[in-house]
């Protein structure tokens, strides 16, 4: 088997000397080049289409979340994985939603990168640990639009996340058709959508439709 191909962009020659010494004895990585500035990395990816970028967030001439954006757009192929010393919520949001494959902190006393990178490269997501449980508190605590639903936008919604058209939710609900059609039209509002298959998908991720 090929050896994954990373690609190291970092400000910090320690940190891509650390880097070098974790990575290099293993077979399973080829360490195709490293640069210090968003500018030298986006050239580098360019040039080489690495399979890993590890990027940090900490770069002179760009933010890394601008240049992760820009990566993914140059090498859709490319798995970005952000390696930063800042756990912040906002700042792992910006990240993932900018293409990030993963978010790893260097401070980590047990960072498992090689396993994590051979994680990424099977297509998975690589989060320290302390990440995952930061998501999961956040999530946990975070209300659901759905709790703003009356009774019986509730029923309207959980028919409409069954494919129901307004007649059809009107018979089951014993309701007209006009009177359905108010309910979706505040079931949108308040769950800040005008689609039915937003909505859908909005009711079986907060649990009101089984998947």
């Amino acid at each position: 088997m090929k050896p994954h191909r990373i690609a190291l962009i970092d400000s910090y020659r320690l940190v891509l000397r650390g880097l070098h010494a974790t990575l290099d004895p293993d077979p399973d990585f080829e360490i195709v080049g490293e640069a210090t500035t968003a500018a030298e990395g986006l050239r580098l990816v360019k040039e080489q289409q690495p399979d890993i970028v590890l990027l940090a967030i900490e770069l002179p001439d760009s933010n890394g979340t601008v240049l992760c954006r820009s990566l993914a757009e140059v090498c859709s192929s490319t798995a970005v994985v952000v390696l930063t010393a800042y756990l912040d919520r906002t700042l792992v949001d910006i990240c993932l939603r900018a293409g990030a494959r993963g978010y790893l902190l260097k401070d980590s006393q047990d960072l498992h990168l090689r396993e994590h990178l051979h994680n990424v490269a099977a297509g998975h997501t690589a989060l320290d640990p302390r990440v995952g449980d930061m998501l999961v508190e956040h999530y946990r605590n975070s209300p659901s639009p759905i709790d703003a639903l009356s009774e019986r936008e509730r029923q309207v919604t959980e028919l409409l996340g069954h494919g129901l058209t307004n007649r059809q939710i009107g018979q089951q609900l014993h309701l007209s058709e006009y009177t359905v059609k108010g309910y979706v039209a505040r079931v949108f509002e308040k769950l800040a959508t005008h689609s039915r298959v937003e909505a859908a998908l909005i009711a079986k991720r907060h649990g009101l439709v089984c998947l």
